[in-house]
């Protein structure tokens, strides 16, 4: 006994550019509709259409598989309800970063990322010594 046309099968025929265009005109628009938004549930009632009008090019192209099964199967289900869209608003903070060089000797060095320290922001520090001198650079990143 053959299997019935799984949704994944009417998916990969319809990506199938010479198959749809053996399909009847009439399937035009649920084709259209189907390459808008191929993931939506919303279009099991397009695929239930195509199998009925376009029953003997899916039998053509999955001579394995039973058309009638799939129909049976499918006239059970109830359609899913359309996905509602959300419109989504979001404030994206503004990022600012800035830099703070000290050259020092070493013995300084402390005290001046100590006043670093009292800044509640990300800070990243990048040091280069050379013998009793040190330049560091702070980035500074705020969000605003």
């Amino acid at each position: 006994m053959s299997e019935k046309i799984t949704i994944a099968d009417i998916k990969s025929a319809l990506n199938d550019e010479t198959f749809r265009a053996t399909l009847p005109p009439e399937l035009n628009e649920d084709v259209a509709k189907y390459l808008q938004n191929p993931n939506c549930g919303c279009n099991v009632k397009n695929y239930q259409r195509m199998l009925t009008i376009g029953n003997e090019q899916f039998a053509k192209y999955f001579p394995n598989k039973n058309v009638v099964k799939a129909l049976e199967h499918y006239a059970q289900q109830p359609p899913a309800p359309p996905q509602p869209t959300k419109e989504i608003t979001a404030t994206i903070p503004v990022m600012k970063t800035r830099h703070v060089v000290f050259n020092c000797h070493v013995d300084e060095l402390q005290s001046k990322l100590d006043q670093l320290s009292n800044l509640e922001t990300r800070t990243n520090v990048t040091i280069s010594r050379s013998g009793d001198m040190v330049t560091a650079v702070a980035t500074i990143t705020s969000f605003h």
